[in-house]
């Protein structure tokens, strides 16, 4: 390893299965740059088959010859390259959206998980909520209610968090989130930790509803999600709209913003511009489930 570090020039690593096995290597974007646009790293879940491609000297997806063994979502993924359409299983999405019960809470939340936790009884890389989004449409005809919040000062934020969340959210209707395991997990660490609200959090977790299963099943798919079910990749796939115009476009990123404003040694005018941010990116998780939904209903109605 040192003899590797202390290299005058970058060692020549062919790419293969080395990149992302145990995980994902930090430089794949660096490595891979020159490498198509729809090349076989972004086959869904090519693993070892995109370096078998790989080492034929496929590089495009699009050059998979048919005989090459892909599951049912990779053919959908070539498939929808060769054509540049977009694959859209109507009826399976007319089911998913026939789950829906209005009124309708699009739920989003952020967490730190820091590994020296900062409040009793938590314990090291505990995901501790600091934010949410919450978008509230009451009947498919209504606008659009949101409420935010975003914790203040340094105590533990999730008392509060939990106050204004059991407020804002109904005792009826479905409430979205996207790989709503997240959440859930989120609200049952709460509900151990505060077992005042363990009742209002359990009538809560059957009515999730999760809008990357669509997504996951390649219900809807189009090329430039290139091989992603993740919110960062369908929104503009489905929406045309984006993260790309915030100063925070990641969770990680948020993690860390909240942090460096609560407990680093900022001025206050670069908080306040912190704290827009984090309102700014998280809102834009719960609009932009909202307007997918949208989408996905004018597209099937059609």
């Amino acid at each position: 390893m040192f003899e590797i570090v202390i290299m005058a020039d970058c060692p020549e690593t062919p790419i293969g299965s080395q990149c992302d096995e145990p995980y994902e290597c930090a430089l794949n974007g660096f490595c891979r740059a020159n490498l198509p646009e729809h090349n076989v790293f972004t086959l869904y879940y090519g693993g070892k088959k995109a370096c078998e491609l790989y080492n034929l000297g496929i590089t495009e997806i699009a050059e998979i010859p048919p005989i090459f063994q892909l599951n049912e979502k990779q053919q959908i993924q070539r498939s929808c390259i060769v054509n540049n359409n977009t694959h859209l299983d109507r009826e399976r999405i007319q089911l998913f959206l026939g789950q829906l019960q209005y009124p309708l809470y699009f739920l989003d939340f952020e967490t730190f998980n820091t590994v020296i936790p900062l409040f009793d009884g938590t314990h090291p890389y505990q995901n501790i909520p600091f934010q949410f989004s919450l978008h509230i449409k009451e009947t498919p005809e209504s606008g659009l209610r949101h409420i935010s919040f975003l914790a203040k000062g340094k105590n533990d934020p999730r008392p509060d968090l939990l106050d204004s969340l059991s407020r804002n959210i109904g005792d009826s209707g479905s409430i979205v989130a996207y790989n709503k395991q997240f959440e859930e997990k989120v609200l049952k660490d709460l509900s151990i930790a505060f077992p005042e609200y363990a009742d209002r959090i359990n009538s809560m977790l059957p009515r999730f509803i999760d809008l990357l299963v669509p997504f996951r099943a390649f219900a809807y798919y189009n090329p430039s999600q290139k091989g992603s079910a993740s919110l960062k990749k369908v929104l503009p796939a489905v929406t045309g709209m984006d993260y790309m115009g915030l100063e925070i476009g990641k969770g990680d990123d948020a993690s860390l913003a909240y942090l460096d404003m609560t407990y680093g040694d900022l001025s206050d005018e670069e908080c306040l511009t912190i704290r827009e941010q984090l309102l700014a990116y998280c809102g834009l998780d719960t609009e932009g489930m909202v307007r997918i939904i949208e989408k996905l209903e004018e597209i099937t109605n059609k």
